[in-house]
C-alpha cells in the first residue's frame, strides 16, 4: 500500500478501537502522550516516519503537509465531549439522565457535575494551533516558512501527499529531508553536539555537508545525480508536447522515454536540448526544450530547474533574464509573432511556485500535469540523498 492508504488504513480499523473506551476508562494525558509515543516508535521501525522528524506533522491533515494520523488526545477530547454534551442536554427532560449527572462527581472520565458548556476549539483552529507549533521550530520550522512565502502555490507544495501514491516509507523519508534531519556531517557537527566531526561535504571536499548542500549544490553530483533529476523532469514535458502535437505515438513510462533531438511534422517543430544558431553571439543559446508552432507562428524556449527552496525566486529570474536575448533573436530570426521564455521550475523537496501552472497553461497542458513532475523531482532527490549518505 502507499502512505496514503497505510495512514487511512490505521485510521480505519485500528485507532476507532480505542474509542469505545473514551469516556468510560479514565485516560491520563500521560497515558494519552505514551500511547501516541507507542505509535510513533512502531511507525519508525518500519521507517514510515523519522524518529527526529517533526512530530507535529503526523497528524496534521496532508493537505497542509501533515501525514493525516487521527491525533489519539484530539480524539478522546471530542468523544468525552460529545458525551458530556448528550447528558447535559437530556438530563433536564429525563429524569434517569439527571439522576446520573447529579451522582457523576469525578466518579467517571466525565465528571459531569463539573463538566461545562464551553465548546472544544474546532478542527480549524486545532491544527492551526499545531501547524504553528511546527512552524515555530528552529530546524522543523524551516518548510513550513518556505511554503509560506508569496511566490510559492502551498496546495500544490502539498498535493504529494495526497495524490502521488508514493510508499510511505518514501514519505517517511522526505519529510525527513524536509525537516533538515537527515544524518549529515553538518548535523552531527551541530544539532547533536558532536565537535570532533569534520563537516566538509564527503563528496566535494568543500562545502559544509547540509541537507540544502547534497540536495542541490555539490558539484560532484551536478554532472550525473543532479542532470539525471533534470532530465527526468524535462522527459515528462517532451513527451507531453509531442503527443499533444502528434509527434509521436510512444506510451510509454517517462523513465523510459527517450527524446528525440528533432521531432517535427507540417504544423510543430520540437527540439530536444539543442544549440540555437543565431546571427549574433548570444551567451545562452541552449534551452532545454524548443517548441515551434509553425501555424501561429509562436516559439516556446523552455528550461527546466530544480533549485533549492529558499533558492526558487532567485533561480525564476536568474532563468527569464538569461534566456530573454535569445528569445529575441528567434522571434527575429525565424520571423515568429512571439518567442516566450517558459520556466518549469520545482524545488529539490517538491515546493512549487505559482509560476508553474502558468507555465503549463502556456504550454496548453493539462493543469494536473504538476503531480506527475512534482512526484519525479521527489524521488529523484529521495535517490540522491539515500545513494549519497551510503558513499564511503
Amino acid at each position: 500500500m502507499n502512505g496514503k492508504n497505510t495512514i487511512k488504513a490505521i485510521n480505519t480499523y485500528v485507532t476507532p478501537v480505542l474509542n469505545f473506551s473514551f469516556g468510560i476508562v479514565k485516560w491520563t494525558p500521560t497515558d494519552l502522550e505514551n500511547l501516541q509515543t507507542k505509535m510513533r516508535t512502531l511507525l519508525t521501525r518500519y521507517r514510515f516516519h523519522h524518529p527526529r522528524a517533526a512530530k507535529e506533522r503526523l497528524t496534521l491533515p496532508r493537505q497542509v503537509g501533515g501525514r493525516g494520523l487521527i491525533d489519539i488526545t484530539r480524539l478522546h477530547d471530542k468523544q468525552v465531549k460529545l458525551l458530556q454534551t448528550y447528558f447535559l442536554n437530556k438530563w433536564v427532560m429525563l429524569s434517569l439522565h439527571a439522576a446520573v449527572v447529579k451522582a457523576d462527581d469525578r466518579c467517571t472520565p466525565l465528571d459531569l457535575v463539573h463538566a461545562n458548556a464551553n465548546e472544544l476549539p474546532t478542527d480549524e483552529e486545532y491544527n492551526n494551533k499545531v501547524k504553528r507549533q511546527w512552524s515555530q521550530k528552529a530546524l522543523h520550522g524551516c518548510h513550513p516558512y518556505d511554503l509560506s512565502q508569496q511566490y510559492v502555490d502551498i496546495e500544490a507544495s502539498n498535493k504529494w501527499l495526497t495524490n502521488a501514491d508514493l510508499f510511505a516509507k518514501t514519505e517517511g523519508f522526505l519529510t525527513a529531508v524536509q525537516d533538515q534531519v537527515i544524518l549529515t556531517k553538518n548535523y552531527k557537527k551541530y544539532i547533536l553536539k558532536q565537535p570532533d566531526t569534520d563537516e566538509l561535504c564527503r563528496r566535494c571536499r568543500k562545502e559544509s555537508e547540509t541537507i540544502q548542500h547534497i540536495t542541490a549544490l555539490c558539484e560532484q553530483l551536478a554532472p550525473t545525480e543532479y542532470v539525471k533529476r533534470h532530465d527526468g523532469l524535462a522527459k515528462i514535458i517532451h513527451q507531453k508536447l509531442a503527443e499533444a502535437a502528434e509527434l509521436i505515438d510512444d506510451k510509454s513510462l517517462y523513465y523510459k522515454y527517450t527524446p528525440a533531438n528533432v521531432l517535427e511534422n507540417e504544423n510543430f517543430k520540437l527540439y530536444w536540448n539543442r544549440s540555437m544558431l543565431t546571427d549574433k553571439t548570444v551567451p545562452f543559446n541552449r534551452p532545454d526544450i524548443t517548441f515551434m508552432n509553425k501555424k501561429t507562428k509562436n516559439t516556446f524556449l523552455i528550461d527546466i530547474a530544480i533549485p533549492n527552496a529558499h533558492n526558487l525566486a532567485k533561480t525564476i529570474t536568474d532563468k527569464q533574464n538569461k534566456y530573454q536575448e535569445l528569445a529575441n533573436e528567434i522571434c527575429a530570426m525565424w520571423k515568429q509573432k512571439a518567442a516566450q521564455v517558459i520556466l518549469i521550475v520545482i524545488s529539490s523537496t517538491g515546493v512549487i511556485p505559482k509560476l508553474l501552472s502558468q507555465s503549463l497553461t502556456r504550454l496548453n497542458l493539462h493543469p494536473n500535469t504538476y503531480i506527475q513532475l512534482q512526484k519525479s523531482v521527489i524521488l529523484g532527490t529521495c535517490s540522491i540523498v539515500r545513494n549519497f549518505l551510503n558513499y564511503k
